[in-house]
């Protein structure tokens, strides 16, 4: 089943014992919902108005984005199936998202996660799932007995574009560089790539941009990756800038690094 209405349909669906299994997972951290024990006895009602609830929330708040989602999956899932016609799975999965982190040898695949969780296949396949509404972390089966999948976040920032002139005036033009092609999780390796800089002269001016609130930085198995903050957004934006609107900031540049 695909859309909305699959989706939806398929949880309506779930049988009332693993209704009670999942909400019984969640009485362990954070308890479960009120509502939940009406779920687990399958009561029509509560169904009901699950269903409602979730349209209504599909309707108002992500009808108006769906084009630009499902296009950017589309992107997603054709990416990764010609990663993999072309240059094989090993080079895929080392390929998956910023932060995932592919040991070859083990034939392990490492990821970020907010617990210590382990998916052993044992032979299954592995369904990998690219999301829009992941954040940093992907996302597998708490219960490692159903059939193993991995949610993993897709980039859906804006994509590196021209450096505003104002903003070269401002930071210089090697930092405002940076900033324009930092989005999500983006990787030392292709800021690199990209701008033409140093590895040392990335870090100095990474620092900066870091310390005023522009970008973030993580560190995971030795690699960096960066990510544009909502200020960083908005400074390299040029409908947006504020610093576009700004005479004082056009005549006042900081000098070009």
């Amino acid at each position: 089943m695909y859309g909305f209405e699959g989706g939806l349909d398929a949880v309506l669906s779930t049988p009332r014992g693993r209704i009670g299994s999942e909400l019984h997972r969640l009485t362990t951290r954070s308890g479960a919902p009120s509502w939940g024990t009406e779920l687990a006895q399958g009561r029509l009602s509560a169904l009901h108005l699950l269903g409602d609830t979730m349209r209504a929330y599909f309707n108002s708040a992500l009808v108006p984005l769906w084009p630009a989602i499902t296009d950017r999956i589309a992107t997603e899932r054709t990416r990764l199936a010609a990663v993999h016609a072309t240059r094989g799975v090993h080079t895929m999965l080392a390929n998956l998202f910023p932060a995932a982190i592919w040991h070859p040898r083990d034939r392990v695949l490492e990821t970020p996660y907010p617990i210590k969780h382990s998916v052993h296949l044992d032979g299954r396949g592995l369904t990998l799932i690219p999301s829009w509404f992941c954040s940093g972390s992907p996302v597998a089966f708490a219960d490692t007995d159903l059939p193993p999948l991995l949610v993993y976040p897709i980039d859906h920032t804006p994509a590196p574009g021209p450096v505003p002139d104002a903003l070269s005036k401002l930071i210089g033009g090697t930092r405002a560089a940076i900033l324009a092609t930092v989005t999500f999780g983006t990787p030392t390796t292709a800021i690199l790539r990209r701008t033409g800089i140093s590895a040392s002269q990335l870090s100095r001016h990474a620092a900066v941009l870091r310390d005023n609130g522009l970008i973030t930085e993580a560190r995971h198995a030795g690699r960096t990756f960066y990510t544009r903050t909502p200020l960083g957004d908005t400074v390299t934006s040029p409908s947006t800038s504020p610093l576009r609107s700004s005479p004082a900031f056009r005549s006042r540049g900081a000098g070009r690094c």
